[in-house]
């Protein structure tokens, strides 16, 4: 199973005088950040859309927290289709090294 992305490039046709087709987009500041003050509590779902900014939010808040700054409790949902075709297990091993609370994890692979 591919994104909608990715299959609408791999149907992408060629032009009738050969040259590749052009994709529309667009490129804008991005509002996606970490609130202002560090103690404010986070919440990030990653419902197999990809963790790699919640752990650069994740890294930036431990790194705060071994400054000494007061920081909010920081807690990822995270989901994926197959346990072992996950790219980011490093990552998830990262994040559990973390967690000093207890926490419900099941794997409901079929």
């Amino acid at each position: 199973n591919k994104g909608v992305a990715t299959n609408w490039l791999k149907n992408k046709q060629p032009r009738d005088n050969g040259h590749k087709s052009a994709v529309p987009m667009y490129v804008r500041k991005s509002q996606f950040r970490l609130p202002f003050k560090p103690s404010t509590p986070v919440v990030m779902i990653g419902p197999g859309t990809g963790i790699a900014p919640f752990i650069g939010f994740i890294q930036e808040r431990e790194w705060l927290k071994q400054q000494g700054k007061d920081v909010g409790e920081t807690v990822l949902y995270y989901g994926c289709r197959h346990e072992h075709e996950d790219l980011h297990a490093q990552a998830v091993d990262y994040i559990k090294k973390l967690m000093t609370k207890g926490r419900y994890s099941q794997d409901v692979w079929s």
